[in-house]
C-alpha cells in the first residue's frame, strides 16, 4: 500500500471511530446550545439595560425622569416580544404553540407602544412646561422617527393578527410587511 493510501485509511479510521467523550454531541445539539446561550444573553442584556436606565433616571425625581424610564420599558417590552418567537429560549418554552406566542407577542407590543406613547407625551409636556422648542436635536428626530416606525409596525401587526380586516393582502404578504418594514 502506498503512503498516500495509508494516510487516507488512518484519517478515515479516526472519523469512523469518533472522538472519545464527544459521541453525544452532534453539530445540531451544539448549535442549539449556542443559540440558547445567545438568546439567554439577549434576555439578560435587555433586563440589565432597562434596570440600569431606570436606576440612573430615578423615576419621579422630575417630569423628565419619566421619559427615559418609559422609553427603556418600551424597549424591554419590544425586545421580549420579538424574543417570544425564539424556539431556543422563549419565556413560554415549548409548552405553547404559535397562537399563544402570537397572543403574548401582541400583548407585549401593545405595552411597548403604550409606554413609548407615554414617554413621548412626557417629553412634549416637559418641553412645553419649560418653554423650550421641540425637535431641535438629532436625538429628538431619531426618536420621533423610531416612534413612527413602531406605530406603523403596530398597525401591520394588527392586520396580521386580524387578517380578515385587510382582505386585499394575503397573510403571507402581511407577515412579510410586518417582519421587514
Amino acid at each position: 500500500m502506498s503512503a498516500a493510501t495509508e494516510a487516507n485509511v488512518e484519517v478515515t479510521d479516526v472519523f469512523e471511530a469518533g472522538d472519545a467523550g464527544m459521541d453525544d454531541i452532534s453539530p445540531t445539539k451544539t448549535t442549539k446550545r449556542g443559540l440558547q446561550l445567545v438568546v439567554m444573553v439577549a434576555h439578560l442584556t435587555v433586563l440589565v439595560f432597562v434596570a440600569l436606565v431606570i436606576y440612573c433616571a430615578t423615576p419621579g425625581s422630575s417630569l423628565f425622569s419619566w421619559h427615559p424610564t418609559l422609553m427603556a420599558l418600551s424597549f424591554g417590552f419590544m425586545a421580549e416580544a420579538i424574543l417570544m418567537f425564539s424556539p431556543e429560549s422563549s419565556v413560554l418554552g415549548k409548552l405553547s404553540g404559535r397562537k399563544t406566542k402570537a397572543k403574548y407577542h401582541w400583548i407585549l407590543q401593545v405595552c411597548a407602544i403604550a409606554t413609548a406613547t407615554a414617554g413621548v407625551v412626557v417629553m412634549v409636556t416637559n418641553k412645553t412646561v419649560a418653554g423650550k422648542p421641540h425637535l431641535t436635536s438629532w436625538h429628538s428626530w431619531l426618536g420621533i422617527g423610531s416612534f413612527a416606525y413602531v406605530l406603523v409596525q403596530g398597525f401591520c401587526g394588527i392586520f396580521l393578527y386580524y387578517p380578515s380586516a385587510f382582505p386585499s393582502v394575503t397573510p403571507s404578504q402581511l407577515k412579510l410587511y410586518h417582519a421587514t418594514f
